[in-house]
């Protein structure tokens, strides 16, 4: 009886996507009205969920148009850092161009990190457990608590459905 050796696999590398975006145009306006950004967090986990609100005043609406580049390589190549470079220092270095995009933000004083920051750049607000609405409040401040109520609350429930969704 004759055995058959099964040929070896192939021995294809493993590969990882870097992906860069080059902004190539932003427009600033100041709100109509005033305006804040209302972000709830959830901190906690799903057996002690803690949801934490916090309210910040937004000082100019933001558009920005995006290139979007990407390279293929092997998952073992250390990624270069490509943040300032032009769209043909990209192309030339292997980059290809994708989807040309505008992202539509705020720009947010917030006091506990000491800054203002833009919206469209931070991740953490794009992430799953947080959830965040740039809101019009053509109102007293005053008011803010009894008017903004429903909100906060839909972003609260937004939020911790993050937990109860992706507990293990």
């Amino acid at each position: 009886m004759q055995i058959l050796e099964r040929p070896p696999r192939s021995s294809k590398p493993k590969l990882k996507r870097i992906a860069r975006t080059i902004p190539i145009s932003s427009q600033l306006s100041p709100p109509a009205v005033r305006t804040v950004f209302v972000e709830a967090s959830q901190l906690g986990t799903a057996e002690a969920p803690d949801v934490v609100v916090s309210i910040h005043p937004v000082v100019s609406l933001e558009s920005r148009i995006e290139d979007h580049y990407e390279m293929i390589v092997e998952e073992n190549t250390a990624a270069e850092h490509v943040q300032s470079m032009s769209a043909e220092d990209m192309l030339a270095r292997g980059f290809r161009r994708g989807a040309r995009q505008i992202e539509h933000g705020a720009i947010v004083v917030i006091d506990d990190i000491g800054g203002i920051i833009s919206t469209i750049d931070l991740p953490s607000w794009k992430s799953a457990n947080s959830a965040y609405r740039i809101v019009p409040c053509p109102w007293p401040a005053e008011l803010d608590e009894v008017r903004l109520a429903r909100i906060i609350g839909e972003l609260k429930a937004d939020a911790a459905a993050w937990n109860a969704e992706t507990a293990f």
